[in-house]
């Protein structure tokens, strides 16, 4: 997936359409339904996505197809590989291999779907619990946890199924900046270290639920972004996604310079990190005490926090 983070921190929506089908009788008999011919095919955009609101050529989704009246899976349909060969925004997902082509029920019956991204193939039947390790922070499309709510019956005479795909973690963004323009301090290369935080977790897809079942917390290293979208110098902003968590104290953002100054910010104990918000914090980076100001986000629209470090 690209990356981009303009100014503005919006990140555009848009629909996911799917399409299946099944019923009680069809789930109650598995090995006796009936399949049409007719494959199902998938277009998907995404409510918000952590690089872009675009999909790139060789992303993947993992696929359910289950009763919308007892939750059952359908003809084990599980975790179908579904990819897309575009990049644009509203891309057309198909079955990666001959038996991971998902097809609607012959009798008409209804279904309903659940999807996720990115794909992982070790999850199969009766699985449903998605394992995060957010230490490694190089790859965020890696960790970028998206879930697809299929909400609505379909079935083969109404294949216009649609949905969300809605990010299931925080992203935090911080931006590096000078006091005046007569401050010397390097931002190429310096190193953020987040502490406080949990780095490993558990979520139930079927559910759309994070499990009370986390690692940490430990430090986690957020690296040097590049080409971040921003209309500012090499070297002044850091990308991480993170779970979400209550509000609470301990949380401290370190940033090492290559020269060894050390400036460490506090996160207010008061500020909540939600599922699919974005948090932008503006640090001031300065031979002086640092001054740090946080502009607060979702992957929507937030209020701003200000608060300082040194």
């Amino acid at each position: 997936m690209k990356k981009i983070v303009g100014k503005t921190f919006l990140l555009a929506a848009s629909l996911v359409a799917l399409g299946a089908c099944n019923s009680d009788d069809n789930v109650l008999k598995n090995d006796q339904v009936e399949l049409d011919q007719t494959p199902i095919t998938i277009q998907t955009g995404i409510y918000t996505k952590a690089y872009d609101t675009y999909w790139e050529s060789g992303d993947a989704i993992g696929v359910y197809m289950f009763n919308p009246d007892t939750t059952a899976i359908i003809n084990s349909q599980v975790n179908f590989k579904y990819v897309t060969a575009q990049n644009t925004e509203l891309a057309t997902f198909t079955g990666a291999s001959s038996n991971q082509i998902l097809y609607f029920p012959q009798d008409g019956s209804d279904i309903r779907l659940k999807a996720y991204y990115p794909y992982r193939s070790t999850l199969g039947s009766g699985d449903y619990e998605y394992t995060l390790d957010v230490s490694a922070q190089g790859t965020l499309q890696n960790i970028d946890l998206m879930t697809a709510v299929h909400t609505t019956r379909y079935n083969k005479d109404d294949a216009n199924v649609r949905l969300h795909f809605y990010h299931r973690m925080s992203k935090l963004i911080f931006i590096l900046e000078r006091e005046d323009d007569s401050d010397t301090v390097d931002f190429t290369d310096c190193t953020l270290t987040i502490d406080g935080m949990y780095t490993g977790g558990v979520y139930e897809i079927f559910d759309n639920q994070f499990l009370d079942v986390y690692t940490g917390p430990a430090s986690i290293t957020v690296p040097q972004r590049t080409a971040d979208g921003q209309e500012t110098e090499a070297g002044d902003t850091r990308i991480a996604i993170v779970f979400p968590r209550p509000a609470a104290s301990g949380v401290t953002f370190t940033f090492t310079t290559t020269s060894g100054d050390t400036y460490v910010a506090e996160m207010s104990e008061d500020l909540d990190l939600l599922t699919g918000n974005q948090y932008t914090f503006r640090i001031i980076l300065s031979k002086n005490p640092v001054t740090v100001t946080a502009d607060i986000e979702p992957w929507v629209d937030n209020e701003p926090e200000e608060y300082e470090a040194r």
